[in-house]
Order: C-alpha cells, then sequence, then structure tokens
C-alpha cells in the first residue's frame, strides 16, 4: 500500500485584534464612538481626556437620564389604594409640564395648612432650569412673612420629593442624596463628591489621585460611577416625546462645492497621556514598563482607527454627493446607486462601505440616513438592484394598484415581476416595503375589496 503526501497551498487572511478593532470603531455611529472611548478612558491610564470636564460629566449624564426618577414614582404609585391617592396624585409629565404642579402633587393636601401650601409655590419658583435652589432660601424671611425656621422645616419636606436631588443648592449635594438614596456606603465616593468634584470636573485628576493615593484608572472608575447619577434634577420635567436624530456627518456648501464635516467635536479630545509616557520611558521595573506599553499600543490603536474612521467616511460621502447631487439639491430623485459602486470608486472592500454606512445619519437641508441613499441592493443581502429606495417603493405601489383586484399578487409574484425589469431582489425585501407603505398583503387585498 502506498502512502501519498499532498502538499497544498492555500490563502487565507487572518484579521489582526487591530484590524477587527478598527472594523468595529468603523462601524460605530458618533455615539457608539463616544461610549467605546470613555469606557478604554477607564479603563487605560495612557489615554487621557484634553476637554472640558464639567461638560463631558454633565452632558453623559443627561443621556442616562433620558426617563426621569418622577417615571418611577408613577408606577409605585399604582400601587397604593384609592385613600392614599386622594390630595397625592402624580401629574403625567407628558400631559402637564408644569413644574410646580409636578412637585406640589406628590404632597398630601390634608397635611397642610394654606400658609405652607403658599411657602412652598414660592421656594418651587425659586429653583433654576436645573431644580437646584443656589439661593440663601433663609433670606426669604426678609421678604415674605414666614420666619426661618418655618422656611428651613418647608425646605427639609420639599427636599424629600422625587427626583431625589431636587432642591439641592448645588451639584454635589445633588449627587450625594442620590448615592446615599441608593445605600451607597463607599466613604472614598462620598469625600469624591462632597470635596472635590470640582477638582474631577475641572480634569484635575493627578491632585485628587495623590490626595487619596489612588491609582488613575481607580479614580476613572469613581468618576464612571459619579457619571451614573442624574446631574439636573429635572432634566425631564418639561421634555416632549419629540425624538431628535443626531447627525454624524453634516454638509455645508461651500464656493468649490461641499465640506464635509464629521458631527463628532462633541466626542471630547482624547490623547497619551503625558505623564504615562514619561514614566514608561524612564521605569526600570521591566512589569510595569511591559504593562505600559501594551496600553500604548492599545490607547495609539484606536486613536489611529478614529482617524481613519473618519477619513474612510468622508471618503464615502464625497462619492455619494457627487452621484446624488441632484437629490440633495432638491432637484431630482435618487438616481441608482449601490454600495459596490461607492467601495470600486474609493477603492476599499464592499464590506467596508456597509460598516461605514452602518446607523449612520447625515444633515444638509434635511437629515437623511446613509442608507436611505442606496438602492434597496443592500436590504436582506441583495447587491444587484439598478433601482433606488424611492423608485422600488413606487414600482411595488404601481403592480399593486394595477393587479387583478380579484386576485392579489403576493409578495412572491411582485418579487418575480421587478426581477424581470432588473431589480433582483428578494421576497422578504418586498414584504419589508410593502408593510413600511402600510400594504395589506394580498390574503387582507383580498377582504378589503370585497367588503
Amino acid at each position: 500500500m502506498t502512502v501519498t503526501n499532498k502538499m497544498e497551498l492555500k490563502t487565507q487572511q487572518i484579521l489582526s485584534m487591530q484590524q477587527l478593532q478598527s472594523l468595529n470603531i468603523l462601524t460605530c455611529n458618533n455615539q457608539e464612538l463616544a461610549e467605546v472611548l470613555n469606557q478604554e478612558f477607564i479603563e487605560n491610564p495612557m489615554l487621557e481626556f484634553d476637554g472640558n470636564k464639567t461638560e463631558d460629566i454633565i452632558s453623559s449624564l443627561d443621556k442616562i437620564y433620558e426617563s426621569s426618577n418622577i417615571n418611577q414614582q408613577k408606577e409605585s404609585y399604582e400601587n397604593i389604594d384609592d385613600e392614599e391617592k386622594k390630595g397625592s396624585e402624580i401629574v403625567d409629565i407628558k400631559s402637564n409640564n408644569n413644574l410646580e404642579d409636578l412637585l406640589l402633587s406628590q404632597l398630601d393636601s390634608k397635611k397642610y395648612t394654606k400658609e405652607q401650601w403658599e411657602l412652598f409655590r414660592i421656594l418651587v419658583q425659586c429653583l433654576d432650569d436645573d431644580g437646584f435652589l443656589k439661593i440663601d432660601p433663609l433670606s426669604l424671611s426678609e421678604v415674605f412673612p414666614y420666619s426661618k425656621e418655618e422656611i428651613k422645616n418647608s425646605l427639609e419636606i420639599l427636599k424629600g420629593l422625587e427626583p431625589v436631588g431636587i432642591f439641592s443648592k448645588d451639584l454635589a449635594e445633588c449627587i450625594l442624596k442620590q448615592i446615599q438614596q441608593k445605600g451607597i456606603k463607599d466613604p472614598i465616593l462620598f469625600r469624591l463628591v462632597s470635596e472635590n468634584l470640582a477638582e474631577i470636573i475641572a480634569g484635575n485628576l493627578a491632585l485628587v489621585t495623590r490626595k487619596y493615593k489612588l491609582k488613575t484608572e481607580e479614580l476613572k472608575k469613581y468618576i464612571h460611577l459619579i457619571g451614573t447619577f442624574n446631574p439636573r434634577p429635572i432634566i425631564n420635567a418639561e421634555k416632549d416625546d419629540t425624538q431628535f436624530i443626531i447627525p454624524d456627518i453634516i454638509v455645508h456648501q461651500i464656493k468649490e462645492g461641499y465640506r464635509i464635516q464629521i458631527n463628532d467635536n462633541w466626542i471630547g479630545n482624547f490623547k497619551i497621556n503625558d505623564y504615562y509616557l514619561k514614566l514608561l520611558r524612564t521605569t526600570q521595573d521591566a512589569e510595569l514598563r511591559e504593562y505600559f506599553e501594551k496600553k500604548l499600543l492599545r490607547a495609539r490603536n484606536i486613536l489611529s482607527a478614529v482617524e481613519q474612521r473618519r477619513k474612510t467616511i468622508i471618503k464615502i460621502m464625497d462619492c455619494i454627493l457627487e452621484i446624488q447631487h441632484d437629490y440633495f439639491e432638491g432637484i431630482g430623485p435618487l438616481k441608482p446607486m449601490k454600495m459596490g459602486d461607492i467601495a470600486n470608486q474609493i477603492g476599499v472592500n464592499i464590506s467596508t462601505v456597509s460598516r461605514a454606512i452602518k446607523d449612520k445619519y447625515v444633515q444638509y437641508h434635511r437629515t437623511d440616513s446613509l442608507h436611505s441613499l442606496f438602492t434597496s441592493a443592500h436590504i436582506n443581502g441583495d447587491y444587484h438592484s439598478e433601482y433606488s429606495n424611492s423608485e422600488l417603493l413606487s414600482e411595488i405601489k404601481t403592480i399593486i394598484g394595477n393587479e387583478n383586484k380579484t386576485s392579489p399578487l403576493s409578495d412572491k409574484e411582485i418579487c418575480s415581476l421587478l426581477n424581470k425589469k432588473g431589480a433582483l431582489i428578494s421576497r422578504r425585501t418586498i414584504a419589508k416595503y410593502r408593510k413600511e407603505a402600510c400594504i395589506p398583503d394580498s390574503r387582507q387585498r383580498v377582504y378589503i375589496k370585497s367588503e
């Protein structure tokens, strides 16, 4: 028996961790990218945030607190009996934006005198836009007919209302209230907020780490924890149901054509930490040097990937503007455009284009999803349609409008007709467009016509 050994050469691409990280960052929209950078900032001492920490902390808290603690109180309110509900009805935030009603409706009207209610209203009127009471409340005794003791007692009652932190004198007191409400007993966290919040907000982390003998990564974790508390007690008290889309790309018209701007200034300025970079160069500890070298490489790779993401998106958007000029200027419809067209033009793989446009929006005169600017070829894995999204929807409506009313066409039959016209898309894509246009399926259309 003869055994033959055969050697065969195969070419196989294996993506490195750096390449995978770069692809993941390319896929992120601006909000997701901010989360990635903030998480890396917490975990990696070599990455430094060089910017106004006040806005960074406050804005991140605002996003976390899309729903106020008052909403949670409404849920618990449903579980109390009818007798307790009298005089303490919780006002629906969506139907009544009056802050005074929103707060005072949490109190039992039978427990307080007419004079106390009037004092409550005066104190509510003294709140600033964030829900803080920054004036000296006791000074009100010089203007209104109330003693300092009465004002102090009334204020203590109001400080017990939801959302937690309302009527605080400043941000530190507001956060401390929430720490206590959650039952957190960490003394370092308490001191950081009560004594050093100003230094943290100003970005003076080195001063704070030396004071408490903390490692930078430990302090960053505390900062992240502080960032989970509500910085503005009435952030949602006057908020409506409108949801706004934050564009990832902003296009401006200039004399030479267009200027494309990536809308990521709010992410903040991240850079390599000079202190730890110097420590890396001077340390004699081999284990410490190896640790910092790994962290430095990771930080540099992430910052490089962010910059590459920026360049790729700008290149793609530049091609889209060239092809869809009439659409953006409002003088024509979307032209047939596939991701493969853009990929070939800028010399990248089609999957790169797919990742770069995922969940991203462009603003120019109006805000559009990048996906919506392409033909339906990107949907459900189809890459051969010569129709734009709007043209496809129009074709589907036309076919259904001209169908035999006694025997409506199925999605599969509509798909077959469109395939013959050059729109090589799947039945699922037809169903998706039909549902988005609120067009019933074939069985329901028979029922509708027979009524």
